[in-house]
């Protein structure tokens, strides 16, 4: 997308990494641990492709929107930059509570620090120049919470579409 419409990339490659690590990386280790009582059942690859190729996309067209919105308003590229990292964040922790299903204490207390270390990161000064992020009254911060937030509710609505598929 980035080439087509002749625009910078929406991420730096520490934007990539701290994603990864607190929407996939940090969750998925300590998920993965949790004790599962459910048998096996085959279809592995099928259940994972149907949940996973829509939240992608979802998650990428969330975030190319709100990167594409932030630079139409005339924002920097810093900014947008920003704007897409939080948007995605949003989008990202969304398919992570899905994916943690059926909540419970230790699952929610997971994403709740998942989210409070991305808090840090965008409000404690010393991370937030670390990683070149920011979300302050600008117009850009609306922008990605707005987009995050849609984002989101279409993940929440196809995950419930996807569901009787992946049952089956």
């Amino acid at each position: 997308a980035t080439g087509v419409f002749a625009v910078a990339f929406p991420f730096l490659p520490r934007h990539i990494s701290l994603l990864g690590a607190l929407t996939i990386g940090i969750p998925g280790f300590f998920l993965a641990l949790m004790p599962n009582t459910e048998r096996f059942r085959p279809g592995f690859f099928k259940r994972v492709l149907v949940f996973s190729a829509p939240a992608g996309a979802i998650a990428a067209l969330a975030a190319f929107t709100s990167y594409g919105l932030a630079l139409n308003i005339g924002e920097p590229l810093s900014s947008a930059q920003s704007a897409a990292t939080v948007t995605l964040f949003i989008v990202a922790t969304a398919v992570l509570i899905q994916s943690a299903r059926p909540l419970n204490l230790i699952r929610i207390g997971i994403v709740a620090l998942m989210i409070l270390l991305f808090l840090g990161v965008l409000f404690v000064p010393f991370f937030s120049k670390l990683f070149a992020l920011s979300l302050g009254p600008e117009r850009y911060s609306l922008v990605a919470i707005v987009v995050g937030l849609v984002g989101a509710g279409c993940i929440w609505v196809m995950t419930i579409i996807t569901d009787r598929w992946r049952r089956e």
